[in-house]
């Protein structure tokens, strides 16, 4: 697992979807191969919300801004949004949410913080691909996210 050293910021290549998130750390878990989709070397910053919210918080605003900037400062940067939900509620429930968070972070991007909406795209993966064991509260917290993917 190599890793990089981004804005004073330790962070690693993601080598698996299986991430376990604090902060603007990302530490990838080799539990299953990168799907096809996800760049290798990609940066993970994580974006973290409530049981059954979509509303970004200030403090992860910020994070969103500090992603922003470098995308902004470098032209060939792009960013995948992969919108994530814990397992309170229904699969359907958890699949629309994944989506509605991974819009409300896109619109954070893009109309609030001035990334062209061409180099941003969302996939959603709901509870399909947990982010963590959902086995206690603590991890699954974790669930409850999406991962800006910058590339």
């Amino acid at each position: 697992m190599s890793r990089y050293r981004m804005a004073g910021k330790f962070a690693t290549a993601v080598g698996a979807m299986s991430l376990f998130a604090v902060g603007c750390i990302a530490v990838a878990q080799a539990q299953q191969p990168m799907p096809a989709w996800l760049p290798a070397g990609s940066i993970t910053y994580p974006v973290h919300f409530a049981t059954g919210q979509f509303v970004v918080v200030a403090e992860d605003a910020d994070t969103i801004r500090a992603v922003a900037s470098r995308m902004k400062n470098d032209p060939n940067l792009e960013a995948i949004l992969v919108g994530k939900a814990d397992t309170v509620g229904s699969t359907d429930f958890n699949e629309h949410l994944a989506q509605k968070r991974a819009q409300a972070v896109f619109e954070a991007l893009v109309y609030t913080n001035g990334v062209p909406e061409s180099r941003v795209q969302m996939r959603f993966t709901g509870e399909r691909v947990p982010v963590a064991s959902t086995a206690d509260q603590q991890p699954e917290a974790q669930n409850r996210m999406v991962a800006i993917v910058v590339h």
